[in-house]
């Protein structure tokens, strides 16, 4: 079997290293950035004090979200939540309130505010 001349150059990459020598990737130098020059600006003045109105803040009334169990039925609900059958079967769309199901998701709107009764 004839040695040729493969395994001389096999040898020579092998005991160089440049056979498993990566080549360096060049990296780009670091640039410097300029800096952002600000301009001086006049001050403002200052604010004058006025008078701010305040707003009183009403408590937003929320609806309820009752899931139908078993026994229940709408005036009970409506009591439970301080509010009548009227107003939880207009919120409802219904029509009937003895056609409640096992399940069914009924809005609760907020109990009625009361409404002032004029000192005399």
């Amino acid at each position: 079997m004839k040695r040729g001349p493969w395994l001389a150059v096999l040898a020579c990459f092998l005991l160089c290293g440049c056979y498993f020598r990566p080549t360096p990737t060049p990296m780009p130098a670091p640039t410097a950035t300029p800096a952002r020059t600000v301009a001086p600006t006049s001050t403002p003045p200052p604010p004058t004090e006025t008078a701010t109105p305040t707003r009183t803040r009403r408590a937003t009334p929320t609806v309820t979200l009752y899931v139908v169990q078993q026994g229940d039925v709408l005036g009970v609900i409506a009591r439970r939540f301080g509010t009548t059958v009227e107003a939880i079967l207009e919120a409802n769309g219904m029509a009937n309130p003895d056609l409640l199901s096992i399940g069914q998701m009924l809005l609760i709107p907020p109990a009625p505010t009361p409404t002032p009764s004029p000192t005399p």
